[in-house]
């Protein structure tokens, strides 16, 4: 179980701290040899194929084996849902696995922000947007994507500027 972890975390230290994602894979890899149900490495590993190597099938296939795995992880289920909405333009089943994460996790600022921003630029279903606005701010008050991304749907789409610019204060 400790082997697992630190070579997760050695992959990531290896993806993000030293640019290397070729080093990343080899560790992630042997995480996942070590313990192929890993959530963390699955996670991980998908995460970088996705938007470091732009690997989209090998991303696709290890989301959904983290999915598999853990079916209720609310950031994996986010993440996912990113990866259909942004490189798919899967906007249906984007929702669907935002509201999976936000069942899983009601509290799961990311993946509330997210659906929100989905609802709002994608759905133009503004009220439905803005109560997950709120919730997501209400899950997390400083959280700085979901404050600037709820300012600008109150400045664009609810033309109430005043209250946008107190977001940012």
């Amino acid at each position: 179980e400790n082997y697992t972890l630190y070579l997760g975390f050695y992959g990531a230290f290896l993806e993000t701290s030293r640019s290397d994602p070729k080093g990343a894979e080899k560790q992630y890899l042997a995480a996942l040899e070590y313990k192929p149900n890993d959530c963390l490495s699955l996670g991980n590993y998908a995460v970088m194929m996705h938007r470091v190597l732009k690997d989209y099938k090998k991303a696709d296939e290890y989301y959904k084996r983290a999915i598999q795995a853990y079916p209720n992880h609310a950031s994996i289920l986010g993440k996912y849902a990113n990866f259909l909405k942004h490189v798919h333009r899967d906007y249906d089943g984007a929702e669907q696995y935002y509201l999976k994460a936000i069942k899983a996790n009601p509290q799961h600022a990311d993946s509330l922000g997210n659906y929100a921003v989905l609802l709002h630029g994608v759905k133009q279903q503004y009220d439905k947007a803005q109560k997950y606005y709120k919730q997501a701010i209400a899950a997390e008050p400083s959280h700085t994507n979901n404050l600037g991304n709820y300012a600008l749907f109150l400045a664009e789409v609810r033309n109430e500027h005043k209250q946008a610019e107190k977001l940012y204060l």
